[in-house]
């Protein structure tokens, strides 16, 4: 069998830059003066948050007014503190509801938007290279470049691919995904006729996890690019979209960065459902309240944004913070702080909230849900070491505490219910009777259980509003309607998604203090691909393996809360039936049958279902033709992607190719097969030979990996297979060679 070998190119003038001096051909423009303190831009921000703090102050007036009628305690004081901080996290959430829906009703919409920018729609991108680069980890290779290949054609409809560059940056670990992905990557680039307009880089040093793959990208190839469009695995952008975000930013020359809010789509099970339609109904009018105070002062959530590549090289470079993990060492979630850095450097940064086109999948189910918290949980209270950092603006500092209360917020709920339950027990154990004194205000007089019912109400009542407001927006639009089924089959999924979501926010609760309390015991967490597909559903095995502890936890505590009193039992049943039930509903809000059948009946429909764009439309004809291959397949076997560039000389000659374009990469950053490894090709060669004499059984992954990094040892191993006698050669391989000779 002859070797077929063919020179993969990789971009031409590929050279080093220091993310810390580098900057782009273009012409970086002067900072700005900072604003007035009576520029429009503070009066918003002063607005919003007295209003958070207006509501904050009632809420917290009435809860000291209940506690102090019945007599002050410590645990009461303690009370107070906790619920302080937590009612006025809700003020928060529900202002930005209503400020969004104040501006939907506004004539025109919020005129401080990216996308009111004026005359950014006719600006020309011919001369305005961007990168679109997207960064993958032992990620379902077919999903991933379906939905490349479908970003690729709505991009090329648009008639401005020329100014596009595609790269994906690989730092799978699995070798099989690590060859499956280079024969995709080629096929693509074959497809599509797109030889040097998309590129495929494995990294053989994964440093840095996807921040370092990012700056490694940027040494190699950012001064080529003025901007940088970063997608995640699971992303799908329309190629409008990716046009008009570069056109947005030529027209705003101090933007260093716009970030869009993709849709969640092609959910297929409850839970995966709950969160689509969520993000479409409830997500404008929250989106809308975020953009009315930050403004320029946005924030970054790793992926579906924008980037201009001079700041963001000069300024974003992650320093490792001191100490040791979980809080110190490389900076888990990378894009805050990358976001506050273009900030302190007096870079705008925008939400394109109301830019439609963008989109990604979410997790499938409540586990895995749970699992990305976990490493979102680790990295956002990370970000408490950059509280304080020099230089940060002020707005940057509070998107970095939101996300840290984001976390912390679950642990003080559950403080909250115990201190609840501890006080009630004290006064049931005290055998003394509840006499209340009057209130503290003359302007009411109502019993203490009225007054305790007033709370709960007022606090529902911020819960509630920002559902009761998409609702009232929608009923407004009807032009909007149809595609969530009608108003009414959009309320009754609104019902329906309130009614689970209450029942699933006692475990997440749960799940959140238990990662809060991890981390700060020093449990690092690892490095995994998140599961995108939704397969079977959670088995009730597997439910039962996560969830006993919350199911015990749940009916134990309702036991207690009904022997100390059936009324605070009532009060406390919707957590308490939320842990009760976990596994059930974790298992039921899995299934992909369930969410088809929902979808049948209209219920919990987004618009991207009813009305799909040809970029989804083109990505489910894909998927679903892979996925019908595949199940007529058998089962891969775990080394096929050995067997796959050993035996195959396609195979073998596209591997062997980039690994040799490695040299073109900066040494000491990417490295050479021989740099990365520290053996010599004679070394390798022992190894070698012992894979054909005795198979891969016998030898340690890390030793096959090592082969499969060596361009000269590869290309002797394929030439080795075929032309050596069957009796040379172990049984595994003379199996493969048959296998492979009657498939061909």
């Amino acid at each position: 069998m002859s070797t077929v070998y063919t020179t993969i190119p990789y971009p031409p003038q590929a050279r080093e830059v220091k993310m810390t001096q580098g900057r782009a051909r273009t012409a970086e423009p002067e900072r700005p003066p900072a604003p007035s303190r009576m520029d429009r831009r503070y009066w918003r921000v002063f607005v919003f948050f007295s209003a958070v703090i207006l509501l904050s102050l009632l809420g917290i007036f009435l809860m000291a007014d209940f506690l102090w009628r019945t007599g002050w305690t410590t645990p009461k004081l303690t009370l107070l503190a906790v619920f302080s901080v937590l009612f006025g996290y809700i003020a928060f959430g529900c202002c930005h509801a209503l400020f969004g829906f104040l501006q939907m009703r506004r004539k025109g919409g919020d005129p401080c938007k990216i996308t009111k920018t004026p005359g950014w729609r006719a600006k020309s991108i011919k001369e305005a290279p961007t990168a679109i680069v997207v960064p993958i980890y032992n990620e379902s290779v077919e999903r991933v470049f379906a939905g490349l290949s479908s970003v690729y054609e709505s991009l090329l409809n648009t008639g401005e691919i020329d100014s596009f560059d595609f790269f994906v940056l690989s730092d799978s670990t699995d070798t099989s995904t690590w060859i499956a992905e280079e024969r995709a990557w080629l096929k693509l680039v074959q497809r599509h006729k797109a030889i040097g307009r998309i590129f495929y880089r494995r990294r053989l040093k994964n440093i840095g996890k996807k921040s370092g793959n990012i700056s490694d990208f940027c040494r190699a190839w950012g001064q080529r690019y003025r901007y940088m469009i970063v997608l995640d695995a699971d992303s799908v952008m329309t190629g409008e979209t990716l046009t008009n975000m570069v056109k947005m930013m030529e027209a705003s020359p101090r933007a260093g960065l716009i970030q869009t809010v993709p849709a969640s789509i092609n959910a297929e099970t409850v839970f995966g459902r709950l969160q689509q339609f969520a993000g479409r109904l409830y997500g404008p009018i929250f989106m809308g309240g975020l953009n009315y105070w930050q403004r320029e002062n946005g924030n970054y959530w790793g992926h579906n944004a924008i980037i201009r590549m001079a700041p963001f090289m000069e300024h974003c470079d992650l320093p490792s913070l001191p100490g040791q993990k979980p809080f110190g060492g490389q900076i888990l979630s990378h894009d805050f702080v990358e976001a506050a850095l273009l900030r302190k450097a007096g870079w705008e940064v925008y939400l394109a909230h109301d830019l439609e086109g963008s989109y990604e999948e979410g997790p499938p189910n409540l586990i895995e849900s749970a699992k990305r918290d976990r490493r979102w949980c680790q990295g956002n209270l990370q970000h408490s070491m950059l509280l304080y950092a020099r230089g940060f603006r002020g707005l940057s500092r509070i998107h970095l505490a939101n996300g840290i209360l984001g976390y912390l917020s679950s642990p003080l709920w559950l403080a909250f219910l115990i201190l609840s339950t501890y006080i009630v027990y004290a006064h049931q154990e005290s055998g003394l009777s509840r006499i209340a004194v009057a209130s503290y205000s003359d302007l009411w007089d109502v019993d203490i259980v009225t007054h305790g019912l007033i709370i709960f109400l007022f606090t529902m009542a911020l819960l509630f509003t920002p559902k009761i407001c998409a609702l009232i927006d929608l009923a407004l639009k009807p032009e909007r309607q149809p595609l969530f089924g009608g108003w009414w089959k959009g309320a009754a999924s609104a019902l329906f998604e309130t009614v689970i979501s209450t029942l699933i926010a006692p475990v997440m609760m749960l799940f959140h203090t238990q990662f809060v309390f991890s981390v700060l015991a020093g449990r690092s967490t690892q490095w995994a691909p998140q599961k995108r597909d939704a397969d079977l559903g959670t088995s009730w095995a597997e439910a039962i393996q996560t969830h006993w502890v919350h199911t015990l936890l749940g009916v134990a505590w309702g036991v207690l809360a009904w022997n100390l009193d059936p009324l605070f039992f009532w009060w406390l049943s919707p957590v308490i039936l939320g842990m009760a039930l976990s596994v059930p509903v974790s298992v039921v809000t899995s299934r992909p049958l369930l969410g088809r059948r929902l979808r049948k009946w209209g219920l919990l429909l987004s618009p991207e279902e009813t009305s799909p764009p040809p970029v989804i439309s083109s990505l489910l004809t894909k998927t679903s033709r892979s996925t019908g291959k595949a199940s007529t397949e058998s089962i891969p076997e775990p080394l096929r992607g050995l067997r796959d560039v050993v035996l195959d000389p396609y195979a073998n000659a596209v591997h062997v190719s980039l690994l040799r374009e490695l040299k073109y990469l900066p040494h000491g950053e990417l490295g050479t097969e021989e740099e990365v490894k520290g053996v010599s090709f004679e070394d390798l060669k022992i190894d070698a030979e012992a894979l054909l004499i005795h198979g891969p059984s016998r030898m340690h992954e890390e030793r096959l990996e090592r082969l499969l990094c060596s361009a000269d040892v590869l290309l002797w191993l394929h030439k080795e297979v075929w032309r050596r006698p069957a009796g040379k050669l172990s049984v595994w391989w003379q199996t493969r060679i048959r296998r492979y000779r009657d498939r061909s």
